[in-house]
């Protein structure tokens, strides 16, 4: 409901007037502390791959803090096709991601898989999201077919401002009046997360399991509902710091790692998680 209600302010009004100031000023004062955001079960980040050719500070996958060479499998995109296509499942936007996407040796054969969905719903979006880092990138890039949209962030390995993915809201003193179910605006913008185990309520989220090791990723599409999302969020966001923007956190440039993640990272380096594949 108050997806659809924003979503109709939106159409309605102009940028830069008092209905958009007051709409902006309401996502900063209730969204994430009194409202929920609401998890968009039209947009899906699938992390193809977790291996990434650059080590960003802060990185909301995870890659530089819990390393990983672990990848997503052909045939578990064919399955994402096949259950997408079953349910008749209208994506709006389909964005391959890591890691670094490039690095995955199969990407091409699975741009080819989602053609199929492609060809039956010609308005979705699929896109390629990357770094850009490197010869190497660029060239798998090029390879790409024309209807692919590359989302190139242009990525040099120099310090950048991101939100303190690793700082845990849980370990802040505030986090006993946090509604961690409430979420953040990336469930709702970004859409919800495919990784190799399972379906999340964002693409961070499926990090933030792979590192924990909570195993809560939902096992087929059939199963995801924005209550189940919900009930993942309760557990997860707490982990989060993209949560903490509801509160104003300002984005940094030097790594920010909570008692949460420093444990989790410890243990991740001694005994990697062992989830449940999807």
């Amino acid at each position: 409901m108050f997806l659809r209600l924003k979503h109709l302010i939106r159409r309605h009004m102009t940028p830069g007037s008092a209905w958009a100031n007051t709409l902006g000023m309401a996502h900063r004062r209730l969204w994430g502390r009194v409202l929920p955001w609401s998890p968009n079960l039209a947009r899906v980040e699938i992390e193809i791959t977790s291996a990434c050719n650059l080590r960003c500070l802060n990185c909301n996958r995870a890659t530089s803090l819990a390393p990983s060479q672990a990848a997503m499998t052909v045939p578990q995109i064919e399955r994402f096709v096949g259950e997408s296509l079953d349910l008749g499942w209208r994506w709006r936007r389909i964005g391959l991601t890591g890691g670094e996407p490039t690095l995955h040796p199969e990407l091409l054969r699975m741009v080819g898989v989602i053609e199929r969905y492609k060809r039956e719903y010609p308005s979705c979006e699929v896109a390629v999201v990357t770094n850009g880092h490197g010869r190497a990138a660029r060239d798998v890039l090029s390879g790409l077919p024309p209807w692919i949209v590359v989302k190139d962030s242009a990525k040099t390995g120099e310090p950048l401002e991101f939100e303190p993915f690793n700082q845990a809201p849980i370990d802040v003193p505030e986090a006993r009046g946090m509604r961690f179910s409430l979420g953040c605006s990336i469930t709702e913008v970004c859409g919800i997360g495919l990784s190799r185990h399972g379906f999340y309520p964002c693409g961070p989220s499926a990090a933030i399991d792979r590192v924990f090791g909570m195993d809560l990723g939902i096992k087929s599409l059939s199963a995801v509902s924005a209550k189940r999302s919900r009930a993942q969020m309760a557990a997860l966001c707490g982990l989060c710091g993209h949560f903490l923007n509801n509160y104003g956190a300002p984005k940094t440039s030097r790594q920010h790692t909570s008692a949460s993640w420093q444990a989790a990272v410890r243990a991740y380096g001694d005994h990697p998680p062992s989830l449940t594949p999807w």
